[in-house]
């Protein structure tokens, strides 16, 4: 277990020996626990037996502890050839496993949009929609939706345990300037055109006539 656990806390090792050397924790913790399981069974000391059974809730906890975070790192972790028995690492496995994630689907009209996550660390791009995550960490998390000519659009995600969650978001159109100009800007300047027209053309739509010049002064008086 120490020559295990020093290779799992070392940083310089490659993620293939991690993965190898969990299995192999996992398969050795449950092997101790199984010899002192059967010490309690066919001793003859009930303080001795208790002391025992005692030692096997702490192992019980390690393993645990062991195993949490071997999924964390690798949630699809399974074991192989590298231990004697891989069904009985994989059956400790299972349980946590379920119990730590679950799956998240996300879908958007229009589709193509960019999907980013406000994971712990932050912020990170996790793809494009159609998007499908299967072992998604449980918790909640902010989304955002990301695309060309639309709006960015937000929602708020619970992921539980062992259930798929669904999102199917639709994303508005954004009105650009050139939108405004083509949709609001053109009519606009069209309408206030003819009302400069009509008020130069005057009531009847004609030309507008120029005001007569005066006649000439009368004659002087006797």
């Amino acid at each position: 277990i120490e020559v295990l656990t020093g290779i799992i806390d070392d940083a310089s090792v490659s993620p293939a020996v991690l993965r190898r050397a969990y299995n192999q924790l996992v398969w050795t913790i449950l092997t101790r626990s199984d010899d002192i399981n059967e010490r309690a069974h066919i001793t003859g000391d009930p303080d001795e037996a208790q002391r025992l059974r005692d030692q096997l809730d702490g192992i019980a906890r390690e393993l645990g502890n062991v195993v949490g975070r071997a999924l964390t790192l690798f949630p699809d972790l399974r074991a192989g050839d590298d231990v004697p028995d891989p069904a009985r690492v994989n059956q400790a496995y299972e349980p946590a496993r379920q119990r730590m994630f679950g799956n998240l689907v996300v879908d958007s009209s229009p589709d193509s949009a960019t999907v980013w996550i406000n994971r712990p660390e932050g912020w990170a791009r996790e793809g494009s929609t159609p998007l499908r995550r299967e072992l998604f960490p449980i918790g909640s998390y902010e989304i955002r939706l990301t695309r060309d000519g639309y709006k960015d659009t937000e929602v708020t995600s619970r992921v539980g345990p062992n259930e798929t969650t669904r999102h199917d978001v639709t994303m508005p159109p954004s009105r650009s300037t050139t939108w405004w100009l083509t949709r609001v800007g053109v009519p606009v300047a069209g309408a206030i055109g003819v009302l400069v027209y009509a008020l130069a053309s005057g009531d009847n739509g004609g030309v507008a006539e120029p005001d007569p010049l005066p006649g000439p002064p009368a004659p002087p008086s006797q």
